[in-house]
């Protein structure tokens, strides 16, 4: 027989080829032992010269790259790149371990003497550094760049190589060749710029790096990136990092290879240490491995780590021992096998105890490491062998050499669980898996080549064997996999589960691999998800199975005959069935009997329309869904209640006066600066009183306008909104003395006195831009400079109108026909506020709506029209008995809720419903608090003018506003003119 084994003789250490024989014939050794452990012997040495005759002579002629001191990388500086404005970080030197200060000291001289390090006086960036203790002794200085540079800058990325890529490069190699690089990463010189950041900070000084420093998290990447480049091109050759291996298919092959890495180091600079280098080797260790002709196996070193490993204490210290074993879980097949005891206490949950199970699985897990088999090199040239095999909880895989003796030679195992969802496939649906998990797990190796995969499940030959079609029936799982294995190029055999030996056992025991979640098939648990304790899978398929029509739908489904329903006809091919329950796509189609349920629940939050659909369309469907969300929407009443308020009626203009001084508009400004003011309109003239009031009461309305009125008269009407100096029964006396009307605007409604509401609010923009001074003084400039300047309704200054003429201005204006130029600016104002508003008259009586609360309480209340209070504005009674006087913004119509009724017109028999009808009012209104306009003097809405005294004609025809309530008169129509002409009879042409 013929086995492995690992030898050491001195500080020599191999993994070597041992032959058993039958006979009592001496044990011999062989060259191979000879050189791999360096026994001397003369005659032998002799013999073997003409092997290694040219080495001494390839050192000769690359002397240079073993002299001491350190290289340049030629023709490439490397930088380091942080962003502008990042915080500069300084830190003080750590105190030392008085071993290794000696050393560090040590270090620091020769890294000055090299110009690796330069002494800095000052410096924002400094980083402590962190000695660490080499095999050989010496001491390697790091800069702790981790709380300084690491978090802030740029890491450039470059990937490393993969082993596996590295021991495809080496495959055919009969001898191996190390080389290893001096100080690697100080090999490359830093750009001036990047040079501050690397600044260190020790107990003599600070100093600053002038190579690329160990420590620096972009270092490995551009490194890396730097060696990839040099050595591009090149066979039998890895690079990684600052190891480089060199082989070749004879010994004239691999010192030519040597010759050629050996002539580009030193062409670019770079230096070698001799005493670490290795040349013309049987065996070499390298990334932890031992490699040689006969392929891959675990180091000794690392070996002998695992076996004096102490036994673990804790699930942390058993994490970090299995992670060392996994390091090596491509040499050992089966180790699952024996660490899954070990893996039950890293269980969410388990308590840690540990008997006598896990104590013998962990002796025998070292057992197995040191046993573990060599793989061989994967050779392109050779013929390959995937082996595949499944269990009912994992998938194994084996990547394996067909020799020319017909021996399969392993070059990688894998294996995983099974995810839970997985381990509920049928058999055949597991084979396949384990197919896809190797095909996929060693793609590599696989793609653009010939090979063979294994199994023991024959019914998969007729399923995705390659040179058979993909069944009509195969599940859209079993298609999906044809699809993806038709791009390789294999044949697939069957052979007894029996002969399949690794693959069988990695299946059964697998790797404890987590692999990517599997998603269940097209959820219908995304009702439950969405709706947990309401609605379930089952309740939907019970539902299901009792409509009418999803029924049918089910059974033509199942047996995959057409459907008949119009409203499903056209979803033929994008309907499935999941566990007594109908899908579309992924969206659970509710039978009739869940709808509303559903409904309610998808508005449970009461979102608006278009979100409610979004929700509805991620989970669940039926014909005319989206109408009957629409309906349920509008119809809610919660929603109804509590909606803001939105102006939906068209705007009734004011009807602009015959003559100045006729209709007034009052409100109060402030306060503002510490003052208070009445403002008073002239609805014709636009002139402005702004009379400084102590307080909005009504004694002090009535004492302000005593003075305005001294001045320019009585007018006819005082438009103000509801204060309660304008409600109180003073200021209605006083009116009603002087013969004037009082005319109230809705409650809560601003708009309606519009007129005074802007001029407050301009009248606030002009102080707060007026010069310091006295308030009263600041009024009246404001007031002087807007009587004399042309209003944008009137086009005329509203002095002119008013008195007839300007007051000592400057300017000469045209005088353009004042009622024209009003009615078409008034008319654009109508337009440009009635968009968005859709027109119709105004709710009967009697009719059900929501009128706005503006006490405690929802913001909508529900009642019924009692009747129009103007031409925008009604009377509502509210259940109280109370009668509200509300503006038409603050009344919406009151709706029902229910199903549409779209089955018709879906494809579904329609389902009769409730209709609702008008509910009306009976009796007067009482009168309430909230009316506050039944009143002799001051009838509700305004009141046309009689025939009032026209003032002079502007020019034109005269503009008409419409107040609420007031309809505009038009002109009479002219009679028909008839010329009284005497008209001469027409002389006509008469032949003969």
């Amino acid at each position: 027989g013929r086995a492995q084994v690992s030898v050491r003789l001195g500080d020599r250490e191999a993994i070597l080829p041992l032959y058993l024989t039958k006979g009592t014939s001496p044990t011999l050794l062989g060259r191979n032992w000879i050189h791999s452990l360096g026994v001397r012997l003369p005659e032998y040495q002799e013999a073997a010269l003409h092997v290694v005759k040219d080495v001494p002579s390839l050192l000769t002629d690359f002397q240079s790259l073993f002299q001491p001191g350190v290289g340049t990388f030629a023709g490439t500086t490397v930088g380091i790149h942080v962003p502008e404005g990042a915080r500069p970080r300084f830190f003080k030197p750590r105190p030392l371990p008085f071993a290794l200060k000696d050393g560090v000291t040590q270090e620091l001289q020769r890294l000055q003497r090299e110009g690796i390090l330069v002494p800095v006086k000052t410096s924002e960036w400094a980083a402590p550094i962190v000695p660490v203790l080499k095999r050989d002794g010496r001491v390697r200085i790091c800069g702790d760049f981790k709380v300084t540079i690491n978090p802030v800058a740029t890491v450039e990325k470059y990937p490393l190589p993969r082993i596996e890529d590295l021991w495809s490069a080496l495959s055919g190699g009969q001898k191996f060749s190390k080389l290893d690089l001096r100080d690697a990463y100080q090999q490359l010189v830093l750009q001036d710029a990047a040079r501050k950041y690397v600044t260190i900070s020790t107990t003599m000084g600070v100093f600053q790096c002038t190579r690329l420093p160990f420590g620096v998290a972009s270092a490995p990447a551009i490194f890396q990136r730097e060696m990839d480049n040099l050595f591009r091109g090149m066979r039998h050759v890895a690079v990684y990092l600052d190891d480089i291996l060199v082989t070749g298919i004879d010994d004239g092959d691999h010192l030519q290879n040597l010759r050629k890495v050996l002539t580009r180091l030193q062409d670019a600079g770079l230096k070698l240490r001799l005493d670490k280098c290795v040349f013309l080797t049987p065996s070499v260790e390298y990334l932890g491995h031992i490699i040689s002709q006969a392929g891959l196996a675990p180091a000794p070193r690392k070996i002998e780590a695992v076996l004096k490993a102490p036994k673990p204490k804790s699930k942390k210290e058993l994490q970090s021992y299995l992670g060392l074993i996994n390091f090596y879980r491509r040499f050992l097949p089966n180790l699952s096998t024996h660490l899954e005891p070990l893996h039950r206490l890293l269980r969410d949950g388990q308590q840690w105890a540990w008997k006598k199970e896990q104590d013998l699985a962990f002796q025998h897990s070292k057992e197995l490491v040191v046993k573990a088999p060599v793989l061989v090199h994967y050779d392109p040239a050779k013929p390959v062998v995937l082996t595949v095999d499944a269990s009912p909880y994992g998938v194994g895989a084996v990547l394996s050499h067909r020799g020319q003796d017909g021996q399969e030679r392993p070059v990688a195992f894998a294996s995983r669980r099974l995810h839970a969802a997985e381990q509920r496939y049928s058999q055949l649906d597991r084979e396949g898996l384990a197919l896809m998990f190797g095909v996929g797990r060693f793609h590599q190796y696989l793609w653009g080549r010939q090979f063979e995969a294994v199994t023991d499940h024959k019914p998969l030959l007729g399923l995705l064997g390659a040179d058979k079609a993909v069944p009509v029936q195969a599940s859209p799982r079993v298609v999906r996999w044809a699809l993806t294995l038709a791009a390789y190029r294999y044949k697939l055999v069957y052979r007894p589960g029996k002969d399949l030996g690794p693959a069988d056992a990695l299946s059964r025991l697998p790797l404890p691999e987590v692999p990517a979640a599997v998603p269940e098939p097209a959820d219908v648990f995304l009702l439950e998800r969405a709706y947990p304790g309401v609605l379930t899978r089952t309740a939907v398929a019970q539902a299901t199975s009792r409509d009418p029509v999803l029924s049918q739908v089910v059974k033509a489904v199942s047996r995959g005959e057409e459907l008949r329903h119009q409203a499903y006809s056209h979803k033929t091919t994008e309907l499935s069935l999941e566990q007594g329950c109908l899908l579309w796509g992924s969206r659970v189609v509710i039978p009739q009997s869940l709808r509303a349920k559903v409904l309610e629940l998808l508005h449970a939050g009461h979102p608006g329309v278009e979100k409610t659909k979004m929700v509805a369309r991620s989970h669940v469907w039926w014909p005319g869904l989206d109408q009957d969300i629409v309906h349920q929407v509008q119809g809610c009443q919660v929603c109804q209640e509590n909606q803001r308020a939105s102006r939906h009626v068209e705007i009734t203009p004011w009807p602009f006066p015959q003559r100045p001084w006729s209709r007034l508009h009052v409100d109060f400004a402030g306060p503002f600066k510490g003052h208070y003011f009445l403002v008073v309109v002239d609805a014709f003239s636009k002139w402005v009183e702004a009379l400084p009031v102590t307080t909005p009461s009504a004694s002090a309305t009535i004492a302000a306008l005593r003075q305005v009125f001294a001045a320019q008269g009585l007018p006819d009407i005082i438009v103000s909104d509801n204060g309660p100096a304008f409600a109180s029964a003073e200021y209605l006396e006083w009116l009603q003395k002087n013969g004037i009307r009082r005319m109230l605007v809705p409650p809560y409604h601003p708009a309606s006195n519009g007129a005074a509401e802007r001029v407050v609010q301009t009248i606030k923009d002009k102080l707060k831009k007026s010069q310091p001074g006295d308030f009263r003084t600041q009024v009246a400039r404001v007031l002087f400079q807007y009587r004399t300047t042309p209003h944008d309704v009137t086009g005329r200054a509203p002095c002119e109108l008013l008195l007839g003429r300007m007051v000592k201005t400057p300017l000469d204006v045209l005088h353009p026909d004042l009622r024209s130029t009003a009615l078409l600016k008034q008319l654009k104002q109508k337009l440009a506020a009635d968009r968005g508003c859709r027109p119709g008259p105004l709710p009967e009586p009697g009719a059900s709506v929501y009128a706005r609360n503006f006490r405690p309480g929802p913001p909508w209340s529900a009642g019924h029209v009692v009747s129009p209070a103007s031409a925008s504005s009604l009377l509502v009674r509210m259940p109280d008995g109370t009668t509200w006087h509300r503006h038409a913004d603050h009344v919406r119509p009151r709706l029902g809720t229910g199903l549409v009724p779209s089955a018709v017109t879906s494809g579904e028999q329609p389902a009769g419903g409730p209709t609702t009808a008008p509910v009306s009012a009976s009796g007067a209104p009482p009168t309430s608090e909230a009316t506050r306009v039944a009143s002799p003097v001051a009838p509700v809405g305004p009141v046309p003018l009689t025939n009032p005294v026209p003032a002079a004609p502007l020019g034109g025809a005269r503009p008409v506003q419409a107040a609420p309530g007031v309809a505009t008169p038009g002109p009479s129509t002219p009679a028909t003119r008839r010329s009284t002409r005497q008209r001469r009879p027409p002389d006509r042409y008469s032949p003969g």
